[in-house]
């Protein structure tokens, strides 16, 4: 479904001219569509821009999932502030 990586990859270099990209796979568990799926198809993307010239330096991270103890970091804020903003209605 749109919008395909390649297309946002290839506009990102195009249009904006960014000459390096990371990717970061945003799901919240580092399953199968975020450990294999979207960095397949982010090499293949890479492999079709080169062919095209448009080499850049496209990386991937892990999995923003994957860092469990930044994602309860979160987690907490999110729930000390909707407290903060129950208390004070």
């Amino acid at each position: 479904a749109p919008p395909f990586i390649i297309d946002s990859l290839r506009d990102i270099i195009t249009v904006d001219k960014v000459t390096k990209i990371v990717c970061v796979p945003y799901f919240l568990s580092p399953g199968r569509h975020a450990t294999e799926d979207v960095p397949e198809l982010i090499a293949e993307a890479r492999g079709i821009l080169a062919e095209e010239g448009l080499l850049n330096d496209i990386l991937v991270s892990k999995a923003l999932g994957t860092h469990l103890e930044s994602m309860l970091g979160a987690v907490d804020v999110l729930v000390e502030s909707a407290l903060d903003e129950a208390e004070r209605e």
